[in-house]
This record gives structure tokens, sequence and C-alpha cells, in this order.
């Protein structure tokens, strides 16, 4: 679904629909807390700000899809100011992308089980993680 999102023959319609039947994965399986972190790849792939028509034709669709995934998973924190989105893993790690750029601005290692929760200290730092 995440290819179907950034193909620059489909139009903007269909790319939405993908990221939404996403948001539908997401609603109906409450155990995807392994395939997180490709669900979120898959979201973030068509805001590259580099195609300025791509990131356009997903934006509503992609911030509900990370709304919904904020919302359901304790191990994703998004920090508005920042525009960052941290997601932590079964593996211990957490990786903080940047909304704004669509790329990953960190990645955390260390922890020795996996990340069932986090957040955002107020100023945007990530507070240490729920193991």
């Amino acid at each position: 679904m995440g290819d179907i999102a950034v193909q620059m023959d489909i139009d903007s319609a269909r790319r939405s629909a993908a990221i939404v039947a996403l948001v539908s994965l997401v609603r109906a399986h409450s155990e995807l807390e392994r395939e997180l972190p490709a669900i979120v790849e898959a979201i973030l792939r068509p805001l590259d700000p580099s195609v300025p028509s791509l990131r356009e034709g997903c934006l509503q669709a992609s911030t509900m899809a990370l709304r919904e995934l904020v919302k359901r998973y304790g191990m994703s924190a998004f920090h508005q100011t920042t525009q960052r989105l941290a997601v932590g893993t079964t593996a211990g790690v957490i990786v903080i992308y940047d909304l704004r750029t669509a790329t990953k601005w960190r990645i955390l290692q260390g922890h020795e089980g996996p990340v069932t929760a986090l957040a955002f200290a107020a100023g945007g730092g990530p507070l240490p993680p729920f193991c």
C-alpha cells in the first residue's frame, strides 16, 4: 500500500485511498506492534517534500493515519511544535521522524526490551521510554 501511495502515475485519490486502507488495517488489528515501523514508513513515503504534488495529495490521509497510530499505540508519540513523531519498536529501538522532511531524524538504541510507551517532553525532547 505504501508503494501505491508514491506511484506518480496514480491519481491522488487512489494514493490517499491506499493510506486510508492502512488506517483501516490499524483500526481492525490491535496487535501490529511488530509491523508499526513498516507502517509508519509507508505512511511517510508520500510526504517527501521534494515532490510537492505527491505530498499535497496525500497530506490529509497521512495526517489521519499518523493520528490513528498515536491514538492506538502507546509506543508512538507526536510533538506538534517540532513536527516529530517517535515510534518505539519491539526490538527496543526508538525511531524519531521529522515530519517536515519525512525522514528519520534520530534512532535511539540500547533498550533491553520492547518499548511499550513513550512521550515527548514539553520542549520536544523524548522522555525516557517505558520498556
